[in-house]
């Protein structure tokens, strides 16, 4: 990987009422002190892509041109999973429908032209959509308790996917540098 290049993410942007149970897990996950997601992404999403390049603009003037041709559409999550690793993480999970899965592909493409390869994490053969809501400063001792605390926000709902980000990536934070609208109609 070149050092000159920045890490970009292409992300779907979480609705209402599905982001307020997120953002009110958040806070939930605070009080056990996990707020490594929290403190880094102020905007809930659903990870499409990610990969290192050194255009923006060029990336973004691209994915207007693809916004303009997709529709909105619904998704359904269906709750909360945890991947069982060094420290758990904790993520809402999404069923990929079929225009969940163009639109991946859509941004993969769009990507893998722009820069380097796709993140492990957003490869085909690895991804999974999902919203992170704990990892890195999760542990085992308290899993038990903080899932049941979870429990009382409804995460089986559908959403309609109206909106795009173009975030920034850094060891710090997540920066939003363009949102985009995808068509009513």
């Amino acid at each position: 990987m070149n050092k000159y290049l920045k890490h970009f993410a292409i992300v779907i942007n979480l609705e209402n009422p599905i982001l307020a149970e997120v953002e009110n897990s958040w806070h939930v996950l605070q009080e056990f002190g996990m707020q490594f997601i929290s403190s880094r992404s102020k905007m809930p999403h659903i990870a499409l892509v990610s990969s290192h390049i050194d255009d923006a603009q060029l990336l973004s003037k691209k994915m207007v041109d693809i916004v303009n041709v997709i529709n909105c559409f619904d998704i359904k999550s269906n709750g909360l999973g945890v991947f069982v690793r060094k420290t758990p993480v904790i993520y809402l999970r999404w069923y990929l429908n079929q225009e969940l899965y163009n639109l991946y592909n859509k941004m993969a493409q769009l990507l893998k032209n722009q820069g380097d390869m796709l993140t492990d994490s957003t490869q085909a053969d690895q991804w999974l959509p999902k919203t992170t809501l704990a990892f890195h400063d999760t542990n085992y001792n308290k899993l038990e308790l903080i899932l049941k605390k979870l429990n009382r926000f409804n995460y089986e709902q559908t959403m309609s996917v109206k909106s795009l980000s173009l975030l920034e990536l850094t060891t710090e934070r997540e920066s939003e540098l363009e949102k985009y609208n995808l068509s009513r109609f």
